[in-house]
């Protein structure tokens, strides 16, 4: 197959780079079909805290936190259940994170 002439691979590639745009375009759309940025729910956070009053291995000074939080949605985006047009509901976003935070 012979090459193509340089104005027309760039005239291709032109075109493609446009069409890929316009599909990330409306892609971004897509995401939030409702166009609604309002999302509910709940938050559970349990922790503790280690100053340096209480035995702490590294000094004194040290002070230490170790918790749990778990984010529980009702809506996300607007919506309860399929709120991206996928199938997708709020429960899906549901997270639960371990975390610690360090103070010298």
């Amino acid at each position: 197959m012979p090459a193509r002439p340089r104005h027309v691979a760039r005239a291709a590639d032109a075109k493609l780079r446009a069409v890929l745009r316009d599909n990330a375009a409306t892609r971004v759309h897509r995401v939030n079909f409702r166009h609604k940025p309002d999302s509910s729910g709940f938050r559970l956070r349990i922790d503790a805290t280690l100053r340096e009053t209480d035995v702490s291995p590294p000094g004194e000074r040290f002070t230490m936190r170790v918790g749990l939080r778990y984010t529980l949605y009702t809506s996300f985006d607007g919506a309860a259940r399929n709120y991206d047009g996928s199938g997708r509901n709020a429960s899906d976003n549901n997270t639960l994170r371990l975390f610690t935070w360090f103070a010298l």
